[in-house]
């Protein structure tokens, strides 16, 4: 799972880098900007929503422990991108409309407050299901109703509206996991490859119609156009298991283990790659690369060399758990050690791939990598 979180926060860096360098990318003139953009656009967010879903079962929900992990940073941030926004754009509206943008999702990091929501709507659903067998299930699809039903259209209920369905499939998905598991793999995997197949078909065929983003504010929008609300949510389920396979298909190889450890710090790069992305430079697709790099290294930078490096920085816009900060020197000796046997792993994991041998050295790197960053947070 940790690769699928690599995969998702990697799609949402370079969606956001593709919308900031072409914002008229919804045209209906047809350009590979465009058509990258759609893609993209049609399942990130679903994806990034499942994992999500599929990540937080089993784990303890604590509605405090939740807002400070979750909806802290959220808060932390708001007034970074409003004088980002400012600075950018020579506009300064008031705190009120600032703080209105943000539940909208228009500002700041949308994501972390509707998790944080996610996580909330879970305390009741677990509390029922440990007084009946299938009542989480009913419960979950109860607050797909609710949410689809409520005329609220500010404080995050538009994006439970339109997303939570796809956390909801994460976690159910989890939990029947070993129900799942007892179907033959190799069936699994050549019904994964069709309906990846089968995806990358369809969205040539309904490029069109996927083209615009379709965001729902309430049932009205479904009833008058249940066509296409059915087409965007076949189109996004379709792409969540193109992307489970292709994930597998990469599986024991060198960038399989490269989106696990990206899976790993996706935190780090979601917070601030929105705001690294204006600093690329370049033209055409020149740009787009500059963004992506921007949005994924600089954001790592910030992170591990500002934000961790202190515990009330990493608390207050990481959701880290407040603890004694690290020395400088225990610091960079950790780095150094787990940047060493991650270049081994990688390295030797290279030597095997072209002799053919099985060695575990790379997946000791990344099992440590993944010691590390759990132990840091």
């Amino acid at each position: 799972m940790d690769a699928l979180r690599g995969l998702a926060i990697l799609l949402v860096v370079l969606g956001h880098s593709l919308t900031y360098t072409q914002p008229d990318f919804r045209a209906p003139v047809f350009t590979p900007v465009n058509f990258l953009a759609a893609f993209i656009y049609t399942f990130h967010v679903p994806l990034f929503c499942f994992v999500s879903g599929f990540v937080i079962y089993g784990r303890r929900i604590s509605g405090p422990d939740k807002f400070l992990r979750l909806a802290m940073p959220f808060l932390a941030w708001i007034p970074v991108s409003y004088l980002a926004d400012c600075y950018a754009v020579r506009v300064h509206p008031s705190m009120q409309d600032m703080l209105q943008r943000a539940l909208r999702g228009q500002l700041g990091l949308w994501y972390l407050w509707f998790l944080f929501l996610c996580c909330l709507t879970l305390i009741p659903v677990r509390w029922m299901e440990r007084r009946a067998g299938y009542a989480g299930e009913a419960s979950l699809m109860l607050l797909i109703v609710l949410f689809i039903l409520l005329p609220l259209n500010t404080r995050g209920i538009p994006d439970l509206r339109n997303w939570f369905p796809f956390f909801a499939l994460g976690y159910l998905v989890a939990k029947h996991r070993s129900l799942l598991e007892r179907f033959q793999t190799d069936r699994v995997y050549a019904s994964l490859r069709g309906v990846a197949l089968v995806f990358l078909v369809l969205f040539v065929a309904l490029y069109k119609k996927l083209i615009h983003f379709y965001y729902i504010d309430g049932l009205r929008d479904i009833i008058a156009n249940p066509r296409q609300y059915l087409w965007h949510l076949v189109m996004a389920l379709l792409g969540i298991a193109a992307a489970v396979y292709f994930v597998r298909a990469l599986r024991r190889g060198l960038a399989y283990r490269t989106l696990c450890w990206f899976g790993l710090v996706s935190m780090d790069i979601y917070v601030a790659q929105a705001l690294m992305i204006k600093l690329a430079r370049g033209t055409a697709w020149g740009l787009i690369g500059s963004a992506f790099a921007a949005g994924v290294f600089l954001s790592l930078a910030l992170s591990f060399l500002v934000l961790r490096r202190s515990r009330m920085l990493g608390a207050l816009f990481l959701g880290m758990e407040w603890r004694r900060p690290d020395t400088i020197g225990s610091w960079l000796r950790v780095r150094w050690a787990s940047l060493g046997l991650a270049l081994s792993g990688w390295f030797e994991a290279g030597i095997t791939d072209l002799t053919g041998r099985r060695m575990k050295v790379a997946r000791a790197a990344t099992m440590t990598f993944r010691k590390l960053s759990r132990q840091e947070q």
